[in-house]
């Protein structure tokens, strides 16, 4: 077997393993699946979420019973002054304060649960940018790796498509060059 013979074997050997190898990338390619997972927000986000919306929305326990009390000690005042007033301008004089005290009472506490609610509205506010920013990071991640996914099995099929095209381009390149080896002899024959 001449050299050009060889040449041509391994040439061949070589342009059909590349082809192989191309035909290998393309199925490995297909084997990787890229995934657009699901949206998930972090539980404990959703839970202050909920536990922050409830104190805002919700009337606190204390002010209830406070604004109950301040009823109750006007009742109690005027149950008293009926019992004990000598004339009726004395009750009227007494009902009167006693209304001025509730109201006053009942003022003081609006103010104070004023204060609270905007206490609350501000970390109300911060529950809903930790639940936004957790829900963010987790649907960046997610996409983070679909992307990796979709990238690796692109360059899987772009590098097994050069690998097929160039092994049937180095088997043409063989066949043409061992037509010019064939001409090329036959004609020093003659």
């Amino acid at each position: 077997m001449s050299l050009i013979g060889a040449g041509a074997i391994i040439g061949g050997a070589g342009a059909l393993g590349k082809s192989i190898f191309g035909i290998t990338q393309m199925g490995k390619a297909n084997k990787i699946k890229p995934e657009f997972a699901k949206y998930e927000k972090n539980p404990l986000a959703e839970q202050n979420l909920g536990a922050a919306s409830n104190l805002f929305y919700g009337r606190n326990r204390a002010f209830t019973q406070a604004q109950a009390n301040i009823g109750q000690a006007q009742a109690n005042r005027m149950a008293n002054a009926q019992r004990n007033a000598t004339d009726s301008a004395t009750l009227l004089a007494t009902g009167a304060d006693a209304a001025g005290q509730t109201e006053l009472a009942l003022s003081n506490l609006a103010g104070q649960e004023a204060q609270q609610q905007a206490g609350v509205l501000d970390n109300l506010s911060r529950a809903y940018a930790m639940s936004i920013n957790e829900g963010d990071k987790v649907q960046a991640n997610k996409m983070m790796k679909f992307q990796i996914d979709a990238q690796a099995q692109s360059a899987l099929r772009e590098s097994g498509m050069g690998n097929i095209f160039g092994g049937v381009s180095d088997i043409a390149g063989g066949l043409m060059q061992y037509g010019n080896y064939k001409n090329i002899a036959d004609a020093l024959k003659k």
